[in-house]
């Protein structure tokens, strides 16, 4: 009865501290974008399956369909709902995780490799992204759930549930990967459902892109098995450096320095509760089938990278969300440790405190986001212009630490939307650490955006709200004043060994140095 009582309140913490994480934490990036293509549609429209005006939603379908169609609903007028829905996500993916491990180690100690995977702020983009959350948390965790379903023979339910989530490519490596499990069982049926699940995508994909080749094309159309090799290799280091190396040892460090009174608190009541809760594990938890099945989402999510060579591996930027794969083998890594103090100390200094303080720089973030939108709705400069050329300054990411974080004005397309009541989308341009100018023409590489510069040019500083009239060399000005570090390695000499290695491996980062 005292066990009960000591779960359940080691429930309503994680739950009423899961509620904190989330409120007021808002909407991001193509979030916005999203909320200006569903305000063009009627509500019955959206389920219209056009691959031509799906774009690369047609690789995720079920997030489209069952989370994208809040963004007609809510707009951006009821924010809060995003907030619970986001909540939401997150309850049932820890579930849905919990029921995965369960399978294999002990309670406490499946929610929290359930925790890891899910809240580990090397992809925190998956948490406070709405967009993310949907396609890159739920429907992989989903996933898991399936495996349970399948794994206790529930075949039928499994089978339904995963052949719904083999439509979003973020789950393929997930599927292959577990269908391993299968294999080395020699449970061969299950084995096929999840191989066959796998395929599906693949022929889906490929079938898509054939007939709709206008369709967003995920596989790089220039690759040899040199690139290829090259890729993998790059992904491979990327993925280390962002969940066990440089790179989040820096994010744990930043985050920590948004602790206040209430994180403190929620954290110290969430350590406590894995406290009172973990008892001393005297046997081994260690399956190695399990073990070669987490090992091979990881390697299958480095390959399906590999392909596209566009998600260069980093804790910081929306882009981290690719990280979620080696996250859930390193949560099965991490509960092995038979020690429960060493357990605990692990567990708070990597998990527990850094996710609870990052959100409150999400929530500050939003809120400064709220302000300088409301400026540019209120701004008479702006809202008077017609076909001039608008610069736009500052703002491009948060800042956590000297890091560049959360993407702002560096998204052309999120920029477009933000100023889309103010000025022609052609017109207009954010100044960031990489954009070049050449006589009379900026340039974003990134985006590959051209704009043209004539007589009348303006500026529009986000911090300070002033638009002013400025000339070509006020631009090369400013661009020599910007500072954005989106990695460690940018704070290197640019003939260190290092960033060789990187542009060898990914010439397409050149920008960034």
């Amino acid at each position: 009865m005292i066990g009960n009582i000591k779960t359940i309140a080691l429930y309503i913490i994680l739950i009423t501290t899961c509620f904190f994480l989330f409120y007021n934490t808002g909407i991001h990036g193509d979030d916005y974008t999203a909320v200006k293509y569903f305000n063009n549609k009627k509500f019955a429209e959206i389920f219209i399956i056009n691959p031509l005006d799906l774009g690369i939603w047609i690789y995720v379908l079920p997030a489209y369909l069952f989370f994208y169609i809040f963004y007609n609903i809510f707009g951006t007028d009821f924010i809060f709902g995003y907030e619970l829905l986001k909540f939401t996500i997150h309850i049932f993916s820890t579930f849905f995780l919990y029921k995965f491990f369960y399978n294999f180690i002990t309670q406490i100690r499946s929610i929290i490799a359930s925790l890891f995977f899910v809240f580990f702020i090397s992809h925190d983009s998956t948490t406070y992204w709405y967009m993310a959350s949907a396609y890159m948390l739920f429907f992989p965790s989903l996933v898991f759930y399936s495996f349970h379903l399948i794994y206790n023979n529930f075949l039928f339910r499994g089978s339904i549930l995963l052949a719904i989530c083999s439509l979003c490519y973020s789950t393929p490596p997930i599927i292959f990967g577990l269908s391993i499990f299968f294999l080395l069982k020699k449970e061969f049926l299950k084995f096929f459902i999840f191989l066959s699940a796998g395929l599906f995508f693949v022929l889906y994909y490929f079938t898509i892109s054939n007939w709709f080749p206008v369709t967003e094309n995920r596989i790089d159309d220039n690759l040899t098995l040199v690139i290829l090799l090259k890729n993998f290799i790059f992904q491979f280091l990327s993925s280390l450096d962002s969940t066990i190396g440089l790179n989040i040892i820096y994010k744990l460090y930043y985050s920590l320095s948004y602790l206040n009174v209430t994180s403190i608190s929620l954290s110290i009541l969430v350590v406590v509760g894995f406290f009172i809760n973990l008892k001393k594990n005297n046997k081994s938890d260690f399956n190695f089938k399990l073990f070669i099945s987490l090992l091979a989402i990881y390697l299958s999510s480095l390959m399906m990278f590999s392909l596209t060579g566009m998600y260069t591996q980093s804790s910081f930027n929306l882009g981290n969300r690719v990280t979620i794969y080696f996250c859930i083998f390193l949560g099965y890594i991490l509960i092995l440790i038979k020690n429960k103090n060493v357990l605990i100390f692990i567990v708070s200094l990597i998990l527990v405190f850094p996710s609870i303080s990052i959100s409150q720089h999400w929530k500050q973030w939003n809120s400064k986001q709220i302000i300088i939108y409301e400026n540019i709705n209120n701004n008479y400069e702006l809202n008077k212009m017609t076909d001039e050329i608008l610069v736009v300054e500052k703002n491009n990411y948060s800042k956590l630490g000297p890091f560049s974080h959360i993407e702002l004005f560096s998204m052309n397309w999120h920029l477009e939307t933000v100023f889309d009541n103010v000025i022609n989308s052609k017109n207009i341009i954010s100044l960031t650490s990489y954009t070049k100018i050449y006589d009379n023409e900026i340039i974003d590489p990134k985006s590959n955006k051209v704009v043209v510069l004539n007589d009348l040019v303006y500026m529009y500083d986000t911090e300070l709200d002033i638009v002013k009239k400025i000339t070509k060399q006020d631009i090369v000005k400013k661009l020599d004043e910007i500072e954005e570090v989106r990695h460690w390695s940018q704070l290197l000499n640019k003939d260190n060994l290092i960033i060789k290695l990187i542009l060898f491996l990914n010439p397409r980062l050149n920008y960034l140095f």
